[in-house]
């Protein structure tokens, strides 16, 4: 997970994003992850990104984020649902180590391979 750093209780970007991500899991029925907070090294990285975001002038809601978090659910019960299908306990936790480390770089390709194929049918080469 990329390093972020500290919020600030000072920064309104830091403020705004915590708020947004607060809000975000309530709509979402994200209890887990909002009970977390920033003990979650996810949560902290997310209002990270998203002060960074607003303090460049690319703020976000809750609304611009949902359709991104559920397309992230899906993928999330996708994971857990191929790990199930392994027969023993150590398969599963071995599969979910490899998967967090080793298939984050194949999510994140295919969706520049996405965004490519989109660019390209929306605007042309």
């Amino acid at each position: 997970m990329p390093r972020t750093r500290p919020a600030s209780e000072d920064d309104p970007s830091d403020a705004t994003a915590r708020t947004l991500v607060g809000d975000l899991l309530d709509r979402l029925g994200w209890t887990t992850a909002r009970e977390l907070g920033d003990l979650s090294p996810a949560h902290r990285s997310l209002v990270s990104a998203l002060a960074t975001l607003d303090r460049l002038g690319y703020p976000f809601d809750a609304d611009d984020l949902l359709p991104y978090a559920h397309s992230m659910e899906q993928a999330a019960a996708y994971d857990l649902d191929r790990m199930e299908l392994l027969p023993t306990a150590r398969e599963q936790a071995e599969y979910a180590v490899a998967g967090a480390v080793l298939f984050e770089p194949v999510l994140l390709n295919l969706r520049r391979l996405a965004q490519s194929e989109q660019s390209t049918r929306r605007y042309g080469l």
